[in-house]
């Protein structure tokens, strides 16, 4: 079960990536200006922003999980069948949103890996997943590079459709979940209220500017600015995400270990420097390793950041919940490509670079100064249960 399940979250998180190096490049030569390359890329974000809660919310209420994911792999399947024909930046756009709605199922995946896996292994289950999802992201556009110089552009967009087919058989022969009769009538909005699900919904957020921004839209026009060929950029984002796939099985696997906040807050320190240097840098070895290090602070983080939305949240109220915080990554990645382009637009592409280095680095603050806050209650609680020893 579980082995099906990680293996069609890998087939279709690969269908929706898999021609990445080459989506920026294509928009460029249909004559799209770097706002419009940004909003191609920030279009998947689009979709996944209108219908992840909607799709998590009709989830709990039916309890029902395995129509979504299933749905989730057809739209890739479209998706990239429809890039693959394109000749015109709106054109992108558009089957860019339909992979958007691809990309929203994704949150049940997880809810299904957690279901699938012990409550009280909940850390490592939230590895797993992340990792199927990051290792999607390293193998994808590498091989989507490769193909595209070896081939032609419109290979690795059928090659998506392909994947996105295979997924489709893979999940479609998942038995669903049990129903609970008791649970699925319960339907409440009450989350959305709820403080729990705010932190995971923002950090995942400042986590979806960056990368989306960075490695998955303009970094492959600053590798092909250098001289870099599409083979060379996919496999620049393969060693990124490869570093993310790694990085979030450890802290999935680690997590009862280490201490959130200043984990999550060190992550994004990391991320925000290393895209602030990235206009100093003149070499793809160089490129490499500042996105390696933005690939080990996205790892890192993912799986502290989905356990703490999915830990407090009743069975019945998990798809909800898993929808909610990665409402926020959906959220980044449509800000993240589409603010960007607008300051390379008015400015120049350092200046994008810039500016998003410096949103990392400055919102590290906030989860360490949580992470300050919360050591220093424990300090004093300590201190009170020695008095009262004492006493």
């Amino acid at each position: 079960m579980v082995a099906a399940l990680f293996t069609g979250t890998l087939l279709t998180t690969m269908a929706l990536n898999i021609y990445v190096p080459i989506l920026p490049s294509l928009a460029v030569s249909f004559g799209a200006s770097l706002s419009v390359v940004g909003m191609v890329s920030g279009s998947f974000g689009f979709s996944n922003l209108l219908l992840r809660i909607p799709f998590g919310l009709l989830s709990d209420r039916w309890q029902r999980r395995k129509a979504f994911i299933v749905i989730g792999s057809a739209a890739a399947v479209v998706s990239g069948l429809g890039l693959g024909f394109a000749t015109h930046p709106m054109h992108l756009i558009l089957w860019r949103v339909v992979g958007g709605i691809g990309g929203a199922t994704i949150s049940i995946n997880a809810v299904l890996f957690a279901e699938h896996i012990r409550t009280k292994e909940l850390g490592y289950a939230m590895g797993l997943f992340n990792f199927a999802a990051s290792l999607a992201l390293a193998l994808g556009p590498m091989i989507g590079g490769w193909l595209g110089d070896a081939f032609s552009r419109q290979i690795p967009f059928m090659v998506s459709g392909l994947m996105g087919l295979l997924s489709l058989v893979v999940l479609a022969w998942l038995p669903e979940t049990r129903r609970n009769e008791d649970e699925s009538i319960t339907y409440s909005l009450s989350l959305l209220r709820r403080y729990i699900f705010l932190e995971p919904f923002v950090l995942m957020m400042l986590v979806s500017f960056n990368q989306s921004f960075n490695v998955f839209t303009f970094l492959p026009l600053r590798l092909l600015e250098i001289g870099a060929d599409k083979t060379a950029v996919g496999f620049v984002i393969f060693l990124a995400m490869l570093a993310a796939s790694l990085a979030a099985l450890v802290s999935g696997i680690w997590m009862p270990y280490i201490h959130g906040y200043w984990t999550v807050g060190i992550a994004l320190v990391c991320m925000g420097i290393a895209t602030f240097i990235v206009p100093w840098i003149r070499s793809i070895p160089g490129l490499a390793f500042s996105q390696v290090v933005c690939g080990l602070g996205w790892g890192v983080i993912l799986p502290v950041v989905s356990s703490w939305s999915l830990t407090e949240a009743a069975t019945h109220e998990k798809a909800t919940s898993a929808s909610l915080y990665l409402t926020g990554a959906s959220l980044g990645v449509l800000l993240g490509p589409v603010t960007g382009g607008l300051i390379a637009d008015w400015f120049n592409l350092d200046a994008a670079f810039f500016f998003v280095g410096l949103v990392g680095s400055f919102a590290a603050l906030w989860p360490m100064a949580q992470g300050l806050r919360n050591s220093r209650r424990r300090n004093i609680t300590t201190d009170r249960k020695q008095l009262e020893e004492i006493g």
